[in-house]
C-alpha cells in the first residue's frame, strides 16, 4: 500500500507509540559480486546478501501514482568462533539508514545472546525479512512493530519451542527506563508454519500449525504495554494466519487484528487476501488482495496488490494498486 496512506492509517491506530521505528549500477553490481566472491572464499570472511523491491503504486483517490522503491537492502555478516555479527542498511530513501547492527554470542548449545541494534521480538509479521512477505507490504501491525532499537536479547529453542526476551532503550533513549519485550512460540502440528516466510509457499508436508504469545512494555510510558497472540497454519496449497494485539491506553487503547488466507494454484502462482481491523474510533478497516508470481521462490517474485480502506473519515477511504518486483540473494 502507498506509504502515505499507511502513515495516515498508523496514526489513527496509535496516538503515541513507545516502540522504535526499515552511479553506474551495472559496474557497481559487478564490483560487489567480485568482492562477495573474494571475501566469502576467505576463512572467517564476511558474507553479503540483500534485495531490491522496486514498485509502482497508484492511489487514484489522492491523485498519487508513480515509481519508487519499497525496499533496497544490503546486509553483511560473519562469525569468529562462537561470536558473530550482522550489519544491515536500507537504501530506498537515497541515503543509507542503519537498521540492524549487532554482535551475537553463544550461551550453551541452544541459547544465544544478541547485543546491539535489532528488531523487538514481538510479532512474526515484524520479524520476517521484508522480501519474504506475502504482500508487497507488511500488515499494519507488522509494520508498527518492525522498528529497531539498541539493547540486549537472549533467545533459544528446544525441540518445538522457541523463545526470546529483550531489554532495549525504548522511548526515552539512553535514560533510565527500558522497553522490555519477549515472545514464546510453539509448533503444534507438523514442522510448524510462518517462521521464515508468509503464505503456503515452501510449506512443510501435511498440516502445519504454529502459535505464539508476546508482550512488550515501555517503562517510560504510563500504561504503555502491548500483548499479542498469533497463529500460522498451512495445509498443502492452503495458508492462513492471524494476529491480534491488545494495546494499552498510551498506545491507543485498542485491540487491532489481521487475518490472512492464501492458496497456491501451482508452484508458480499464489493468491491471497488479508483483512485488517484497526479497532479505532473511526471504524477503519483494510482489505488487501494479491497475486504472487514466483520465479525463484520469494527470492525472485512479481507481486500484484490491490487495497481498499473503509473508514468513518472520508479522507482515509482510498483504493490503492501496486506492482512490485522482489529480487534478492
Amino acid at each position: 500500500m502507498n506509504k502515505f496512506v499507511f502513515s495516515a492509517l498508523a496514526a489513527t491506530l496509535v496516538g503515541a507509540t513507545g516502540f522504535a521505528s526499515e552511479t553506474e549500477w551495472p559496474e557497481l553490481d559487478r564490483e560487489i559480486e567480485a568482492l562477495h566472491s573474494t571475501l566469502s572464499a576467505q576463512s572467517g570472511g564476511p558474507s553479503f546478501d540483500g534485495w531490491v523491491i522496486p514498485v509502482y503504486e497508484n492511489v487514484s483517490d489522492l491523485d498519487v501514482g508513480g515509481f519508487g522503491f519499497d525496499s533496497a537492502r544490503l546486509r553483511a555478516g560473519g562469525s569468529n568462533g562462537d561470536y558473530g555479527y550482522k550489519v544491515e542498511v536500507e537504501l530506498s530513501s537515497g541515503a543509507a539508514v542503519l537498521l540492524d547492527a549487532y554482535g551475537t554470542f553463544n550461551i550453551g548449545s541452544n541459547v544465544q545472546g544478541q547485543f546491539g541494534q535489532f528488531r523487538t521480538p514481538f510479532l512474526t509479521s515484524s520479524l520476517i525479512d521484508r522480501n519474504q512477505t506475502l504482500f508487497i507490504g507488511r500488515s499494519i501491525l507488522g509494520e508498527l512493530f518492525a522498528g529497531r532499537d539498541d539493547g540486549l536479547q537472549i533467545s533459544g529453542s528446544m525441540e518445538t519451542v522457541g523463545w526470546a526476551v529483550a531489554v532495549q532503550n525504548g522511548t526515552d533513549g539512553i535514560a533510565d527506563e527500558y522497553l522490555i519485550s519477549g515472545r514464546a512460540s510453539v509448533d503444534l502440528m507438523g514442522d510448524g508454519a510462518g517462521a521464515t516466510n508468509e503464505g503456503a509457499f515452501n510449506a512443510g508436508e501435511g498440516n502445519c500449525l504454529s502459535a505464539a504469545l508476546a508482550f512488550a512494555d515501555d517503562g517510560f510510558l504510563s500504561d504503555g504495554s502491548a500483548f499479542a497472540l498469533e497463529a500460522y497454519f498451512t495445509s498443502g496449497p492452503f495458508g492462513a494466519s492471524a494476529e491480534l494485539v491488545d494495546l494499552d491506553v498510551s498506545l491507543g487503547d485498542a485491540t487491532p487484528f489481521a487475518a490472512t488466507g492464501s492458496y497456491m494454484f501451482n508452484a508458480d502462482y499464489e493468491a491471497a487476501i488479508r483483512y485488517e481491523d484497526l479497532d479505532d474510533s473511526f471504524d477503519t478497516n483494510v482489505i488487501t488482495v494479491g497475486v504472487n508470481r514466483y520465479i525463484n521462490g520469494h527470492d525472485v517474485k512479481w507481486q500484484f496488490n490491490y487495497s481498499t480502506v473503509t473508514s468513518d473519515i472520508s479522507a482515509l477511504e482510498v483504493d490503492a494498486f501496486a506492482i512490485g518486483l522482489a529480487v534478492g540473494i
